[in-house]
């Protein structure tokens, strides 16, 4: 049984719980959350909880105490960079940080200069107390971050690897660039969803290997539930359209919406993406469809957790990004390996 610590309970955390809740070989120790009104369920009301505005709220060791693993589902912009080197150096962690130019070192845009990304912090801070973190672990960067890895090693030399996401005509919903909508003052709730562009795809599988700028790729669609008049929109419009690492290098459509026209018209949990690459020798593909995104989410960190516990045990100290996690690791230690040879 691995003892497990919820940090955050928005819809990942959630569904973390209740996961865990299911599985065998996990119990939830401990919860913190920003807003207290989100643990109602019964199951919850039993888990100690605490909650958590800044990191003194974390400076008590009762949230993680009784824990094997931390589980940050805080978000990639304001949070888990806070967070996430705080928790690891008290006890091991799984995260699904998704800014994908953030997470090795990185040039500062404001000061030109390099800056460690949040692999290099996280894995300081494990191995300041020689803990681990799993950094990374949703379904991009995580799974597919994997598959990039398996295509390059098996494509020709000179082959190019490409994403998309939100394959469908309703796009997919982001949760990593709904937070940051929700970041920004002002902003009561947000929802972001991506749409691929079926041009460009076709162009990859027809061999042409061509070079992308990100906007040639996909496009985002926001919808903005806001506090203030129209001269407030047309900053936070202005503040969306020009976010480093999230809207700047893409076609940002903006939709200022009621409270009622979000959860009526645009509460979808859907999301889809698809990896793909052509070389002289052949196509691969990969593609998955998410009913739910935030639980497919869920259950990919708490697969990171199995693995952790076994990288415990044999050792190992730091950070790991997902091609350095085994795959027999994620699976349940009862789950014969040889049966999905």
């Amino acid at each position: 049984m691995t003892n497990l610590a919820i940090i955050g309970f928005g819809n990942v955390g959630q569904e973390v719980f209740q996961l865990a809740t299911e599985a065998e070989d996990f119990r939830v120790t401990s919860i913190a959350t920003r807003d207290p009104a989100r643990i109602v369920d019964n199951r919850c009301l039993q888990v100690p909880s605490c909650t958590i505005s800044d990191l003194q709220d974390l400076s008590d060791n009762r949230w993680y105490k009784f824990a094997d693993v931390a589980i940050l589902c805080g978000g990639s912009k304001n949070d888990l960079p806070i967070f996430g080197p705080y928790a690891v150096a008290r006890i091991d962690t799984i995260d699904s940080f998704d800014t994908h130019g953030l997470v090795g070192e990185y040039i500062d845009k404001n000061t030109g200069l390099p800056k460690n990304g949040y692999f290099q912090m996280m894995d300081l801070a494990a191995r300041s107390n020689g803990h681990r973190a799993l950094v990374c672990q949703g379904w991009d960067p995580g799974l597919f971050s994997l598959m990039r890895g398996l295509f390059r090693s098996s494509l020709d030399e000179g082959a190019r690897i490409y994403t998309f996401y939100g394959l469908t005509k309703k796009g997919g919903l982001s949760m990593g660039h709904s937070d940051a909508l929700r970041q920004i003052a002002g902003v009561i709730d947000a929802r972001q969803f991506t749409h691929a562009r079926p041009e460009a795809i076709e162009l990859v599988r027809a061999g042409e290997n061509p070079i992308f700028s990100p906007g040639d790729m996909i496009w985002r669609e926001c919808f903005v539930v806001t506090e203030g008049d129209k001269s407030d929109q047309l900053r936070i419009r202005d503040e969306i359209l020009t976010m480093p690492d999230y809207f700047s290098p893409y076609e940002t459509v903006v939709e200022f919406v009621s409270v009622e026209e979000l959860r009526v018209k645009h509460s979808t949990m859907l999301h889809d993406g698809l990896v793909i690459a052509k070389s002289d020798n052949g196509l691969m593909e990969f593609r998955v469809e998410w009913e739910n995104n935030p639980k497919a989410t869920a259950r990919i960190m708490l697969s990171a957790a199995r693995a952790i516990v076994k990288m415990k045990k044999a050792g190992f100290t730091g950070a790991f990004s997902p091609l350095s996690v085994a795959v027999a690791d994620l699976l349940p230690t009862k789950a014969g390996i040889l049966s999905f040879v």
